[in-house]
């Protein structure tokens, strides 16, 4: 018997032929494989880009409304300066508490510092 099959090859090569048919199919699924990943990956990456540019906008605003916190500091710390050398009870002249300025300042330069490190992380 010498393994000619009906086409005219022998076995031998008619399984070579099949093996380079079965190889073709699994790089055609790696290939895909591959695709699919290049897409997500892609798309993770342009999310990313996309958060750590609204994240750094956050954190451009926030560093701006603390600007403007001290601003409000140092009006507070004159105002209560003022009303000691007047005379003048200082809740008479701010709202109860004040205007919390120090608190003002303190946390959105923590905001904006927390804002700015999760961006740089990413």
């Amino acid at each position: 018997m010498n393994n000619i099959n009906p086409l005219g090859k022998t076995y031998k090569e008619y399984q070579e032929e099949l093996e380079k048919v079965n190889l073709t199919k699994a790089e055609k699924i790696e290939l895909s494989l591959v695709t699919d990943a290049d897409k997500i990956y892609n798309t993770i990456v342009k999310g990313t880009q996309k958060q750590v540019s609204i994240l750094k906008k956050v954190e451009t605003e926030l560093n701006q409304l603390e600007n403007e916190a001290k601003k409000l500091q140092k009006l507070e710390q004159t105002i209560e300066k003022q009303a000691k050398e007047l005379g003048v009870d200082i809740e008479s002249v701010i709202p109860s508490g004040g205007y919390a300025a120090d608190t003002w300042v303190s946390d959105l330069n923590k905001y904006a510092e927390r804002i700015g490190n999760i961006a740089s992380v990413l």
